[in-house]
């Protein structure tokens, strides 16, 4: 699990986006795919004006039931 923290009043937005920039995620937390991932989220906050950050996490989900393969 990812999550995404931001503070503000009133509460920010989030948007998770792929490698390809698609809108995947509009929570502050969503749970890892298994296997290769790279997710950025961006938080906006909605006040008189608006301001946003970024973060970009890049990596490898091993699931529950997952297969191993050998080596």
């Amino acid at each position: 699990m990812l999550t995404c923290t931001s503070d503000g009043y009133p509460l920010p937005s989030y948007s998770w986006t792929d490698a390809d920039g698609v809108v995947v995620f509009t929570t502050s937390k969503v749970a890892l795919p298994t296997g290769v991932f790279n997710l950025t989220c961006t938080a906006t906050g909605n006040f008189t004006t608006p301001c946003s950050a970024k973060v970009t996490v890049t990596g490898f989900a091993i699931g529950k039931n997952a297969q191993k393969t050998p080596i």
